[in-house]
């Protein structure tokens, strides 16, 4: 998979943008994380179940990272979602809030006290 060169360039203005999510997503992709996310098997009949558990956890510590604790604040990454797939490493597509939201309920119930709900209910 061709994932495009990030090019850090300093200067003297003030940016302020989700640019730690490549920091994060290298740390996440130089581990097995993803890897074992995804053995999880998807039920069929749930939410875009083309989407693994990688992604949508991959998608939720982003919007952690960026401190967003609603998972509707997915739709900030609709400006840009190729440059927030390949700063996480995401393989299919951004997953929507909706989906996030039944899967992470699923993945708690799978992981039991891994993820404890109270934890993760927003």
């Amino acid at each position: 998979m061709y994932k495009p060169r990030i090019e850090v360039v300093f200067g003297n203005e003030r940016i302020i943008s989700p640019s730690g999510l490549n920091i994060v997503g290298a740390m996440l992709g130089k581990s097995d994380f993803k890897k074992r996310c995804d053995r999880r098997k998807v039920d069929p009949k749930r939410s875009q179940p083309q989407i693994k558990d990688g992604d949508i956890l991959l998608t939720y510590i982003g919007l952690l990272t960026l401190g967003k604790t609603s998972y509707d604040s997915v739709h900030e990454f609709d400006d840009d979602p190729d440059y927030f797939q390949n700063a996480l490493g995401i393989a299919r597509e951004i997953p929507s809030a909706e989906t996030i939201r039944q899967r992470m309920d699923d993945i708690c119930v799978k992981t039991g006290d891994v993820f404890p709900a109270s934890f993760i209910s927003l």
